[in-house]
């Protein structure tokens, strides 16, 4: 992995946490994305390449033709961060939470439950 692909990474984690990143649903189950720029973030789980047990969390990057221009996953990431595993199953984590809109189901609950 190179230094560009980890700034990227944390910028992209920073910017979700900070609710600056719209996360959205795509047409595959538990595949969430991120359009940024002209590109196209999608960010899922798969089983590991390298365990039949574990998964793996991955970032791929789509141009604006729908063409695959790269992959990262945690494994990659490991080189950089330390935990990557857990440091990008907190970013799959937030872009589902976002994408799914937890945040605004839960207010609406709470505000129900709380009239109740």
């Amino acid at each position: 992995m190179q230094k560009k692909h980890y700034d990227f990474l944390v910028l992209l984690n920073d910017r979700t946490e900070q609710g600056r990143v719209k996360w959205e649903k795509t047409s595959e189950p538990a595949v969430f994305q991120a359009v940024v720029s002209d590109y196209s973030v999608h960010i899922f789980m798969r089983q590991s390449r390298t365990d039949s047990i574990d998964e793996d969390v991955v970032l791929s990057v789509f141009n604006d033709d729908g063409e695959l221009i790269e992959e990262i996953d945690d494994v990659a990431v490991g080189e950089y961060i330390e935990k990557s595993y857990k440091y990008m199953k907190n970013l799959y984590e937030m872009a589902r939470s976002s994408a799914m809109g937890v945040d605004s189901a839960l207010s609406n609950m709470i505000d129900k439950l709380s009239t109740l």
